[in-house]
């Protein structure tokens, strides 16, 4: 009964995005055709009228949640706190945001409850021990996490549910994704550069210098050389890489292009060439071509072309 937000995209194709229904808040359509949100307390008490304001009726239903788990949870320490925004402020966030943040939650209160439920104003571990509990493996979505339990402090604070610093910090996420970014760059440059004839020759050059300290490649070479390699990651599904590339300034390239072909061939991760997200767009336009009794017969028994 609430309205909803069309959302179009460059492909021409319209998506429509439901607004947040926490549980407890109910919307009612006046005989006018205007839309009334109610909080519902308890099935033996009259609904609480909030206004036809959405956004004042999500503020005024988080505020009765927060206040609600805070009077009755079991829990104490960081994990009523963690508890808080996970009841409070991930129900009033869109669908996909919700799927996100109740998996990286979890993996923050599973860390928690195993360091025995730290209390606020007690010593915890920091976040780089967090980052070395979750692995290698784990290393993206432990950065996430991280920088979620920050965030969930500093909401905490804005609801008065905390005092002082958080004592977790995500510098350390910023420089690891920023030696990691460095790498993978590094890795699209030598990838790029086993094709392009001027790159492969330019290289050692960069790496000795020139007489009178001019400058290998111009900036315009430079400048093609961004505008290719950021397609290329583009194109392979690395749309994060393809932007920190877009942002390198000519000087940046140079001196990235040196210090890639010393560190040597596989230094980062980066599996180039695969064109995934060219692939992905070309599959979705021909099963979205298909007759809808086709598409309801491929769903039916299991099989997908996505990969």
């Amino acid at each position: 009964m609430a309205s909803f937000d069309l959302i179009g995209l460059s492909d021409g194709r319209v998506i429509v995005k439901k607004p947040p229904q926490p549980p407890g808040l109910r919307p009612r359509k006046s005989k006018s055709g205007q839309i009334y949100y109610y909080l519902k307390i308890d099935p033996a008490l009259r609904e609480v009228p909030l206004g036809k304001n959405l956004q004042a009726a999500l503020a005024a239903w988080q505020q009765y949640r927060i206040a609600r788990h805070m009077r009755e949870s079991q829990l104490s320490g960081i994990l009523k706190i963690i508890g808080c925004f996970r009841l409070a402020e991930i129900p009033v966030r869109d669908g996909e945001s919700q799927i996100i943040l109740l998996k990286q939650v979890g993996a923050l209160e599973d860390y928690f409850l195993k360091q025995g439920n730290p209390g606020l104003s007690s010593p915890m571990p920091d976040s780089r021990a967090y980052l070395e509990y979750r692995g290698a493996n784990f290393r993206l979505r432990a950065g996430g996490e991280v920088r979620l339990f920050v965030h969930i402090w500093s909401w905490a604070a804005r609801h008065s549910l905390v005092v002082g610093p958080c004592p977790w910090t995500s510098d350390p996420v910023t420089d690891n994704i920023r030696k990691d970014t460095q790498r993978e760059i590094g890795d699209a440059l030598r990838y790029y550069a086993s094709y392009h004839t001027t790159a492969v020759a330019a290289i050692p050059q960069c790496i000795a210098g020139t007489p009178g300290g001019a400058p290998v490649i111009s900036d315009n070479d430079a400048l093609e050389w961004v505008r290719a390699i950021a397609k290329m990651l583009q194109d392979d599904g690395r749309k994060d890489l393809a932007r920190a590339v877009r942002k390198l300034t000519a000087r940046e390239l140079r001196a990235l292009l040196a210090t890639s072909h010393e560190a040597g061939a596989g230094s980062g991760q980066l599996v180039l060439g695969t064109q995934r997200s060219v692939q992905l767009t070309a599959q979705r336009t021909t099963r979205s071509s298909r007759p809808a009794p086709e598409r309801a017969a491929n769903a039916g028994s299991g099989t997908s072309s996505d990969s």
